[in-house]
């Protein structure tokens, strides 16, 4: 029989929920409103083991991972960021409320790693699948928890807001979890989540759909003690009866080891292609599948800060020219970069996303001619600290060719004739600005102005005496083109 409550025992409930909101009502003298509440799982060892297959490895990811489009590893060498297959994949250690935290040596928790997913606690790699005894340990943790606790009645109701990503096999096979929800009454409850992802099978990895929400239970807990900092316990597993469908693995009844998952959880397993590693199948990591004890904390510590390595950028920006789109790139190391790079000094901030190292820049053919003091900063990530860097990027004026000259209505002594000037660009920005025709014949000179309209003019000429002309075609250039001149002879009958 529970004994009853002292005053003084509802004063230091009241103490240590201080952070707390609290309403009470005098049906419910005991329940009180919580908020900043944190919750930890592991789910079971399976989970934090090498993979079956060589070379793998099972282990979580804040956020949902990028859909691969089919069956395919994390890419290693971008430390989960890519899939094999160069896709974004995004594996990270931290998104919004979602934390995915490795047990240290000393027993304290700290931000996980992509090295960290591969070896135990003390750094030692993982032993292959069969004989595994050691494991990476993880955990999921997500904050911010709302909702109520009655700890005279053993009772709560506790929501979430966080996705996470539980991958098998190195991302062969991997499912979402979202929003997880603690229901707890006179001591018995469950843990219930949006699941969705995307289906396999183990024996044909061809198959890859898409797999529609569902809500699950998670867990079944029962003889739960909840106080007012919380509650540690372990889901329902040993010998929980699990009817797999008839074309699935069935669940093997006999053993030290033998159980399941709830039968929602497990049942949507059949669908991704884990099936049977979610209750007992007979084999030798039966062990591992069992449920690891979950925790609730009401009034959780702060969590360690992930130690960042330095990051640098390389700005690369070819010379250009006036009418020519270009394009400056940053080259971000290492590759395994996530995030955004900003860049200054070509008018206002451009911001690029990184992906596989690099930050792009599309710039317009509109830059005017001159040198541009670029810097390149970019913000950094959960592992990544944040970095600058200069560059520069010289656009040129834009090249011409030498001036054309045609004779559009012929000259005479008696008529005036007409002439089209040509200044053709080397980028598509048309020439813009004054040609200048200056026309010699013996001691007689004649000069001659017109303005360039999309790379044309039209040019009359005075009236001129018979005989050989020589013209003199210049382009003086502009603010954006280069000048170039040529020389004509023209008849005049």
């Amino acid at each position: 029989m529970r004994p009853t409550r002292t005053a003084a025992a509802l004063t230091a409930l009241v103490a240590a929920t201080a952070a707390l909101s609290v309403t009470a009502t005098p049906a419910q003298a005991a329940e009180v409103s919580v908020s900043g509440v944190q919750f930890r799982w592991g789910f079971n060892h399976e989970s934090n083991n090498r993979g079956a297959a060589p070379g793998t490895f099972n282990l979580f990811s804040a956020g949902k991972l990028g859909n691969p489009g089919s069956s395919q590893l994390l890419s290693n060498a971008n430390e989960g960021t890519t899939w094999a297959g160069g896709q974004a994949a995004g594996w990270k250690p931290r998104l919004g409320n979602v934390h995915i935290e490795k047990l240290r040596a000393d027993g304290g928790y700290a931000p996980a790693t992509w090295a960290g997913t591969k070896t135990d606690k003390d750094g030692v790699s993982l032993a292959p699948y069969s004989s595994s005894t050691k494991f990476s340990e993880h955990q999921v943790v997500i904050d911010n928890g709302t909702g109520t606790l009655d700890a005279e009645a053993d009772s709560a109701d506790i929501s979430w807001d966080g996705d996470f990503t539980v991958v098998y096999y190195s991302g062969y096979t991997f499912f979402y979890v979202s929003d997880p929800t603690l229901t707890v009454e006179d001591g018995v409850g469950t843990v219930t989540a949006t699941l969705g992802g995307y289906g396999t099978d183990m024996d044909d990895m061809s198959q890859w759909v898409q797999l529609p929400d569902t809500q699950v239970t998670l867990a079944t807990l029962s003889g739960v003690d909840v106080t007012a900092e919380g509650l540690v316990a372990t889901p329902a597993y040993r010998e929980v009866v699990y009817d797999a469908p008839a074309q699935g693995v069935q669940q093997v009844r006999t053993g030290d080891w033998w159980g399941s998952f709830p039968t929602s959880f497990a049942n949507f397993q059949q669908l991704t292609g884990q099936g049977a590693y979610w209750y007992s199948s007979g084999g030798s990591v039966d062990k591992n599948k069992l449920a690891l004890p979950l925790t609730v904390d009401t009034t959780p510590g702060p969590h360690e800060e992930a130690p960042r390595a330095a990051s640098t950028l390389g700005v690369s920006a070819p010379a250009t020219a006036y009418g020519r789109a270009s394009r400056v790139t940053v080259a971000v190391t290492p590759a395994t970069a996530t995030g955004t790079v900003a860049l200054t000094g070509v008018g206002g901030a451009l911001t690029a996303p990184v992906a596989g190292g690099r930050a792009t820049f599309a710039l317009p053919a509109t830059l005017r001619p001159g040198r541009y003091a670029l810097t390149a900063s970019y913000a950094g990530d959960d592992r990544l600290l944040a970095t600058s860097s200069a560059g520069a990027l010289t656009v040129a004026k834009a090249g011409v060719a030498k001036p054309r000259l045609k004779v559009t209505t012929k000259p005479t002594r008696r008529k005036r004739g007409q002439l089209l000037v040509t200044v053709a660009s080397a980028t598509p920005a048309a020439a813009s600005g004054r040609v200048t025709l200056k026309l010699v014949s013996g001691k007689a000179r004649k000069t001659v102005r017109a303005t360039l309209a999309r790379g044309r003019a039209t040019v009359r000429l005075p009236k001129l005496a018979k005989g050989k002309w020589k013209v003199a075609v210049t382009y003086a250039g502009s603010a954006t083109h280069a000048s170039a001149a040529k020389g004509y002879t023209v008849r005049v009958r």
